[in-house]
């Protein structure tokens, strides 16, 4: 499919992703990539920026992980933030694992976001990721609800529901790795397609680069992805665990 964002969408869920973010990249309200480890958050973060009102401006990934979170730190993250909200003035600031913003700079985000919708000045756009469920975080306090309110949900799938994108994501990380002559094998197909992929997209990049840089032919098999069962292995043992899991 071809869609007005620079994302492969050939399955229904990525379809919908892709629409909505296209459609909200237009504005400037703030907006909540939630989704696994591993899906692509970070990419698409940039790539709406890229393709909203402002590209041409400043666009800075803040890791909220790397602020610090105790009394004694607070001073320090909080120049660190007024630092890089000065740095992105007039773009797009991406607030990774939001979910770990401290509670201080919280509540200054709420503030910012409270005046730009009531002025309609958006000297800084947010976007924001998490793998977190917020919304439970927020319902038991761990996170501010009026923060979690202030945000526009938008669901990241993972690879294993959206399968029809497999042989386009290969197609471009084979390329990436200077492969694009490399073929699979039917069994490798089937292999991948059963594979429950647990690190998402991170983890298909990894697979593919072990194995087309210890390759021998330009031909890949099984035997070049030690860590994928072939597809009854795959599927017996999710079998398996749905079973355990029933008990």
């Amino acid at each position: 499919m071809t869609s007005a964002l620079p994302l492969v969408a050939a399955s229904l869920s990525m379809q919908r992703l892709v629409r909505d973010a296209a459609r909200w990249a237009l504005h400037t309200s703030p907006l909540l990539l939630s989704g696994e480890a591993g899906t692509g958050k970070a990419t698409l973060a940039l790539v709406i920026h890229a393709n909203g009102p402002r590209p041409a401006f400043p666009y800075l990934a803040l890791d909220c992980r790397t602020l610090g979170h105790t009394a004694a730190e607070g001073p320090v993250y909080v120049a660190r933030w007024e630092a890089a909200l000065q740095r992105a003035r007039g773009g797009s600031v991406f607030l990774q694992a939001i979910d770990t913003l401290p509670t201080i700079l919280q509540a200054r985000l709420v503030r910012l976001l409270t005046e730009q919708r009531l002025t309609g000045n958006c000297p800084v756009r947010f976007l924001a990721s998490t793998t977190v469920d917020l919304a439970s975080a927020a319902a038991s306090n761990r996170f501010r609800q009026n923060l979690f309110y202030s945000l526009v949900p938008l669901s990241v799938p993972p690879l294993r529901d959206r399968l029809l994108d497999l042989p386009v994501l290969i197609q471009q990380f084979l390329h990436r790795l200077g492969a694009p002559q490399a073929t699979l094998t039917p069994e490798v197909w089937q292999a991948l397609r059963a594979h429950r992929w647990p690190g998402n997209l991170r983890e298909l990049a990894t697979v593919l680069e072990r194995a087309v840089r210890l390759r021998d032919t330009d031909t890949l098999t099984l035997s070049d992805f030690p860590d994928l069962q072939p597809a009854h292995l795959a599927a017996s043992s999710t079998a398996g665990e749905h079973a355990h899991r029933s008990r």
